[in-house]
């Protein structure tokens, strides 16, 4: 069966280890922000040939960064090594970037240069659009600020979730025959209506058990918050049928700030949690009413995002902003990065989704902002090629989360 992806794009951004876990490296996200002052301190001294020294350490720690490899190719410009500092600027072509370095003086010595202006091509022919969609629908409230989307088989309605206003608005959508069909857009649940809805970010429909769950958090740009309140984070719990809040699950920041950024949903009716600030993973028992912190491994994580499981619901897959994507094996908690091919960058990931034994990616922490699929090993246990399936898109503003909804001949 096809599928499409429905993705939705906003304004603005949005202890000890489990049992079982694996302790991973020391991190080196922060290995490398101690390096990357070094390297600017050199750099603001014009001691060049330490900058390079530096950058190619930084390098070896962050591969494929984005803007390691571009600071790396100035490098060594600056250090009289033209031809490295052009390979450098086809390496990030080759991960399908877009940057300028035509307007950045630390190229001047290669500027006009063949190879210079031949990667400069490259890099410019990345700003061009890439794939084929078109408009699901058209939300009309222009401060509702989405974040995450849901669809239910049953009905075929959506859910979006609004950042700023603090509800959840319902899509009817309307003529599938057409290109761009509007449809109905209600209300469904909101602040005002005593529902006490922060922030919506991820949503997610159970079909079976006619439930619709929603992960809110109170951060600053949540309209109507109160300094006291930034920080809490709970998931709701709406009966589809009356429509209704009939539980919620709440942190407050008594001992730290929260941030539930996404959720995703097994067949028996376990709902497992990201918490973007503390790096945890929170599960919900649906049956039992549970809400336990499942997984804290700190060590780990940096910043955590999308989550999802496989076919089989034997891992969950989560992306890391920092770090990429990690593996957590459901009956042991164990923890494994997987590894990536050579010739991409693995960071700013934000919303993924299982399909077809790969994921599909919402990258928005790199330029351009771009979906993509990843390939995944028969084993599950390493991404083995990759494909940009949109890029550029003119409405692209920042995608944050997405999903794969079964579509008969609908592409």
């Amino acid at each position: 069966m096809r599928s499409r992806i429905w993705t939705i794009w906003v304004i603005v951004a949005a202890g000890m280890m489990a049992a079982g876990a694996v302790r991973a490296e020391s991190d080196p996200v922060e290995k490398s922000r101690e390096l990357y002052s070094q390297a600017l301190a050199a750099y603001n001294d014009k001691d060049y040939a330490e900058y390079l020294r530096v950058m190619r350490e930084i390098d070896g720690i962050r591969h494929n960064h984005p803007r390691v490899v571009y600071m790396l190719a100035g490098a060594y410009a600056l250090s009289g090594e033209n031809s490295r500092a052009i390979e450098e600027l086809n390496r990030l072509a080759d991960l399908g970037l877009v940057a300028e370095p035509a307007e950045d003086s630390d190229f001047d010595s290669i500027a006009n240069t063949d190879g210079f202006n031949a990667a400069i091509a490259r890099l410019a022919d990345n700003a061009k659009p890439i794939g084929n969609s078109k408009a699901a629908f058209t939300i009309p409230q222009k401060q509702l600020i989405p974040e995450g989307i849901a669809h239910d088989p049953l009905t075929g309605y959506f859910y979006v979730g609004s950042v700023y206003q603090r509800g959840i608005v319902e899509i009817r959508p309307g003529d599938t025959n057409e290109q761009e069909a509007e449809g109905e857009v209600r209300s469904f649940g909101s602040w005002e209506s005593g529902d006490g809805l922060w922030s919506v970010f991820a949503l997610c429909v159970d079909p079976a058990r006619r439930l619709l769950w929603a992960c809110s958090s109170a951060i600053e740009q949540t309209r109507w918050v109160t300094e006291s309140e930034v920080g809490y984070a709970g998931v709701f719990k709406y009966d589809l049928t009356t429509r209704l809040v009939v539980d919620r699950f709440v942190l407050s920041n008594a001992r730290g700030k929260h941030l539930f950024g996404d959720m995703v949903l097994s067949r028996s009716g376990q709902l497992y949690v990201t918490d973007t600030i503390e790096n945890s993973i929170y599960r919900i028992d649906e049956p039992t009413g549970v809400f336990e912190r499942w997984l804290d491994s700190q060590s780990s994580f940096s910043s955590l995002q999308g989550i999802t499981f496989d076919d089989k619901e034997r891992y969950l897959f989560v992306a890391d902003y920092s770090h990429g994507i990690f593996r957590l094996d459901c009956k042991n908690r164990e923890i494994r990065r997987l590894p990536v091919p050579d010739d991409m960058t693995i960071l700013g990931i934000d919303g993924i989704a299982f399909y077809n034994n790969g994921l599909i990616a919402i990258q928005n922490g790199i330029r351009p902002h771009r979906v993509i699929r990843l390939q995944l090993s028969e084993r599950l246990d390493r991404i083995t090629d990759w494909e940009v399936l949109e890029a550029n898109h003119p409405d692209f503003d920042e995608p944050t989360l997405g999903i794969v909804v079964p579509n008969g001949d609908r592409q």
